[in-house]
């Protein structure tokens, strides 16, 4: 007579899922680090570095363009991202009619 057995596969333990902050941060991070200051930096460079699911970080890249935090355009198939800066920030605010959250510097 023979036993059966059952084979148990050991599976991975979930992700603790990232906020929208934790996300958000990592890739103003990420582009600060890269320089995109700068000049437009390539998403493929900094993705694999920001925490979530492709559909968390999707609508990050969202939330950050809407709140005029990031530019992004898509050349090709390549999507690059740069940071905006304050004078970005108070163009904005006045096409919106609202105040600006930020002030230039001028040295």
């Amino acid at each position: 007579m023979t036993t059966a057995t059952t084979a148990t596969t050991a599976t991975k333990p979930a992700a603790p899922k990232a906020t929208d902050d934790e996300i958000d941060t990592a890739i103003l991070t990420a582009l600060a680090d890269a320089g995109a200051a700068q000049r437009p930096v390539r998403w493929t460079t900094i993705e694999r570095r920001i925490p979530g699911t492709v559909w968390q970080q999707e609508m990050a890249l969202v939330r950050l363009w809407n709140d005029w935090r990031i530019y992004a355009v898509k050349v090709g198939r390549q999507l690059l991202l740069e940071l905006s800066g304050p004078l970005d920030a108070m163009i904005a605010a006045k096409q919106l009619g609202t105040s600006p959250r930020v002030l230039p510097v001028v040295q």
